[in-house]
């Protein structure tokens, strides 16, 4: 997959044609994989490459002015991997700025989806572009001209209610993982590379690899979870905990640290993710070290129960 950064004063020509899917798409979750499949499914029946045309930074943050980097469910650099394993063949990444924001929808559509050759456009329904909102799916087939087709796609619903993005971090943030999975038609993971902690789980024998991520990140609810770790390309059972190490020295920042089972070797500084399987239980503060120990033995257990018979790669897989 080949991914091509755009600005307003530098849209770049292709010289083939592409089926686009287009939006933010943070987490692309079930909603997000439909419009990605009308997107390839076309490519396939004409021909053609197909592609994603999302927008960096956030268009909410430049929209109303926020200060602070907004929360996402994974990163520019997430959602790229995630959209290479989809099969796209290009990532479109349009540089959002107060400009763009203000174009009119007829100024979009000539000065950045035209260039870019596009025959196919598939959107959700809630789908808005130009300036104010002002431009919708039934606009953006107007304003084509026969050079391209729309394609409205419904909204993707679980239990009568649309998956969203918003939907998916509050479900994370109250702890619900096994329907963020469903969401997400995945499990929810985390990035980054490990760093170094107190070292008090090795003391007690359940040593941790504790992972740094960008505060871009949404963090799940605080709480041991059970989950996959991967490192090396190969994956392992993990008990996660996200907390502030109540038994031990609280510490002001939420630390991100895993016990991977079975697992022996020294990943200082390497790029490791954790995948979130399971909601276990809250972090608690023990009143003295061997009850912490006694319940991380039972938590230990509960992981290896879990995942009995089970593929980790097929966990992962959950589609």
């Amino acid at each position: 997959m080949k991914v091509i950064k755009l600005s307003l004063n530098d849209v770049i020509t292709m010289k083939e044609d592409v089926s686009c899917c287009i939006g933010y798409f943070d987490g692309l979750h079930l909603g997000h994989q439909k419009l990605i499949n009308s997107a390839k499914e076309f490519a396939q029946k004409q021909g053609i490459a197909s592609g994603l045309i999302t927008f960096d930074p956030d268009p909410v943050s430049v929209i109303r002015d926020l200060e602070e980097e907004k929360k996402h469910l994974y990163r520019m650099e997430d959602r790229i991997l995630l959209g290479e394993q989809l099969g796209l063949d290009y990532w479109f990444i349009l540089e959002f700025t107060k400009e763009v924001s203000q174009l009119s929808p007829e100024d979009f559509v000539n000065r950045i989806l035209k260039p870019l050759q596009v025959k196919h456009v598939a959107c959700g329904q809630n789908f808005r572009f130009g300036y104010k909102g002002q431009g919708n799916p039934e606009i953006l087939s107007q304003l084509s001209q026969g050079s391209f087709g729309v394609d409205e796609i419904e909204l993707v619903t679980l239990e009568d209610e649309k998956i969203s993005s918003t939907r998916i971090i509050q479900a994370l943030e109250n702890g619900d993982i096994e329907k963020v999975t469903q969401m997400l038609g995945r499990p929810y993971h985390l990035t980054g590379p490990v760093i170094g902690g107190n070292r008090q789980g090795q003391k007690i024998g359940f040593p941790t690899a504790n992972l740094y991520v960008s505060d871009e990140y949404v963090l799940p609810k605080q709480g041991v979870y059970i989950g996959i770790a991967q490192v090396f390309d190969k994956l392992h059972p993990v008990m996660i905990n996200i907390g502030h190490n109540l038994t031990f020295n609280t510490r002001i920042h939420l630390s991100i640290e895993g016990n991977i089972l079975d697992f022996d070797q020294v990943i200082y500084g390497e790029v490791i993710s954790y995948h979130f399987v399971k909601y276990l239980r809250e972090e608690l503060k023990f009143n003295s070290v061997q009850e912490l120990v006694e319940r991380m033995g039972i938590d230990e257990q509960e992981t290896r129960k879990y995942f009995e018979g089970k593929d980790l790669r097929e966990v992962l897989n959950v589609l």
